[in-house]
């Protein structure tokens, strides 16, 4: 229920530039594909990912392999990068441009590499670019987990979108959204010594 939100802006605006932050087995990306959205650039680990890797980022879905999402997006104009986003996203901003128009973060769950793909995230995304980051919890049992506790650090306007889904542990999961417009970019973020926004893991 609470991804229909995402939907429903990509049927209203047709973006050019869709990106997501765990693309898993592609059901959100050919929806959004389908719903207006001209490119898709997915990230996600797939079949590289492990139980350990699993348990870190709180993560309970079957993982699928990219060779299988590359047939499902086989006649969409994609793009698929494999590995961890905490890695791969920083490797792939460098030297562009900002051409993103929509980003949906719903890759790993724990605050670190929520945050990692965030920041990074704001160095391609348009001046009238939406993020979206999904995983919004409340009343989460487990510390460190979700979009809420990158959020409350972070001096960046957002709003949580109404629709709510139920956690398999009991709490409420919603969807945050962040627009780029209300957004200073982090050169324009005056700090003295270090930049204490960055992450240090």
């Amino acid at each position: 229920m609470r991804l229909e939100q995402v939907v429903n802006h990509i049927y209203s605006f047709k973006p050019d530039v869709v990106l997501e932050i765990g693309t898993w087995n592609a059901g959100m990306a050919k929806t959004m594909l389908n719903s207006g959205a001209k490119k898709y650039i997915g990230f996600d680990i797939f079949e590289e990912g492990s139980e350990e890797l699993d348990d870190i980022e709180n993560n309970a879905k079957k993982r699928v392999t990219e060779e299988s999402v590359l047939e499902t997006l086989k006649d969409f104009d994609t793009e698929i990068i494999k590995g961890n986003s905490r890695e791969t996203l920083r490797e792939y901003v460098k030297d562009k441009e900002r051409f993103v128009d929509v980003a949906l973060i719903d890759g790993g769950h724990s605050k670190a590499t929520i945050k990692s793909d965030l920041m990074n995230l704001l160095n391609i995304m348009k001046d009238s670019g939406v993020i979206f980051l999904d995983d919004y919890y409340y009343n989460c049992p487990t510390p460190n987990i979700g979009a809420q506790c990158v959020m409350a650090e972070l001096n960046i306007p957002y709003t949580v979108l109404p629709k709510v889904d139920k956690s398999r542990d009991g709490s409420l999961i919603k969807v945050a959204r962040i627009d780029m417009q209300d957004v200073p970019r982090p050169s324009e973020w005056k700090m003295d010594g270090e930049e204490t926004w960055r992450f240090v893991a």
